[in-house]
């Protein structure tokens, strides 16, 4: 049992480190130190991997939260020497991670969860759809004309993804439907600061992007992991 205990202490120390790094991070951007937060932001993604790493070894998900962590790396591209044309390998990696996210729901649960919502006739799952796609639609508007045809193309397959993975978290369970909604708006804002429509200079922008960021890529880990426990449990049971 002390093995135990300790192994579960060891395991839930990486997650207090990805809350720990995360605060930091914000505390950095406050006091304006840009080499604490470059620092803190390339440290988050792998802390949240190696928790998903010591609680299961669920690759597809920790294969998505590496992608976040490569567009992480180059979401900032002059920090590690490149030029501006690795941004679009920053969408990219965010692409495919959002893409392994929803793997990871449909892996514990989302294809039965969209088929009892359908079945159950909750309307008002398809109101919270009809929102997601206003919304998209909306930035899209407003950034289409600030946008180059590629990013107008990524940007516009990218919002369907965002919004299939959002509904497709709330129909699975609340908490992951929560992270993915915050998720979905990260990539809405940072949509319209590449479209310079919103100052992605400020202070304020720095804290807000970054906070639903990760408290998105949390909750949809957290949520994913809880459901693949309830579902191997549910297996072992019935044997």
């Amino acid at each position: 049992m002390d093995d135990r205990a300790a192994l579960l202490r060891t395991k839930r120390l990486w997650l207090i480190a990805f809350v720990v790094v995360g605060v930091a991070r914000l505390v950095f951007v406050a006091i304006h130190v840009p080499v604490g937060s470059l620092i803190t932001t390339w440290l988050l993604a792998p802390l949240l991997a190696v928790w998903v790493w010591q609680v299961g070894r669920w690759w597809v998900l920790i294969v998505a939260l590496l992608l976040c962590w490569v567009g992480d790396m180059l979401g900032n591209p002059r920090a590690i020497g490149l030029g501006p044309s690795a941004l679009m390998f920053s969408v990219a990696a965010y692409v495919g991670a959002t893409v392994c996210f929803f793997v990871s729901l449909m892996r514990v649960g989302a294809v039965r969860a969209l088929r009892d919502v359908v079945q159950g006739r909750r309307w008002w799952m398809l109101g919270v759809t009809v929102l997601y796609v206003a919304v998209a639609a909306g930035v899209l508007v407003v950034a289409w004309g600030s946008l180059g045809p590629a990013f107008r193309a990524v940007a516009a397959g990218y919002f369907v993804l965002l919004i299939a993975l959002a509904v497709t978290a709330l129909a699975l369970e609340g908490r992951t439907g929560a992270g993915a909604a915050l998720f979905f708006l990260t990539e809405l804002l940072v949509a319209l600061e590449i479209a310079g429509r919103l100052d992605g200079t400020s202070t304020l922008f720095k804290l807000v992007t970054p906070t639903t960021y990760l408290l998105g890529i949390l909750l949809i880990s957290i949520g994913s992991v809880s459901r693949r426990r309830d579902r191997q449990r549910h297996f072992v049971l019935r044997q």
